[in-house]
């Protein structure tokens, strides 16, 4: 590590964003006792895209960095596999290099990470809550809407609760209970 500035932990696992290399780093905490590196994520281009990394908050398997200098952005790295971090994408605000000049901190309510911005004296808030996930499994999901927009699967059955549309085909093979 060489600048950490902020730590958050996740399971097994302790995130630390890196101030002097950029980066964010993923250090095992199985044995608090002996933390280990396990490795870092810089982004695609190492030295800019998490330039000054500093804040930095979790959210399922999301980690947002706050990056400074000429960044001026939160970096949105999927932490499924801790042990090889992909970066997703960032954002530089509204008004790129002004408001977001300075990511300090980051926190998650909800769909939204909030991100205070130290040289830009403001507040953001991102919403997250529209991340695609191309894949999905659950055991159980509970949700106020679902939106499919290619094919669905279901090994077993279906229930509805309330309505149900289908926009343009439908096959069924089995009973269907609305």
């Amino acid at each position: 590590l060489n600048g950490a500035a902020t730590v958050v932990l996740s399971g097994k696992y302790a995130y630390v964003s890196n101030f002097t290399r950029d980066s964010l780093a993923v250090i095992s905490i199985a044995n608090p006792a002996s933390p280990s590196y396990v490795t870092e994520i810089q982004g695609p281009t190492p030295g800019t895209s998490m330039n000054e990394a500093w804040g930095l908050a979790i959210a399922g398997n999301y980690a947002y960095v706050g990056t400074n200098a000429s960044q001026d952005s939160v970096v949105v790295i999927d932490i499924t596999n801790p042990l090889s971090p992909q970066f997703v994408g960032q954002t530089q605000g509204p008004t790129p290099g002004t408001s977001m000049n300075g990511v300090f901190s980051i926190a998650i309510s909800g769909r939204y990470a909030y991100a205070v911005s130290v040289a830009g004296d403001s507040l953001s808030a991102l919403d997250i809550g529209a991340l695609e996930t191309p894949n999905f499994a659950t055991g159980t999901l509970f949700t106020n809407n679902l939106f499919a927009a290619g094919l669905s699967m279901f090994d077993n059955d279906v229930s509805v609760l309330g309505g149900f549309g289908v926009a343009k085909d439908a096959i069924i093979n089995g009973a269907l209970t609305v």
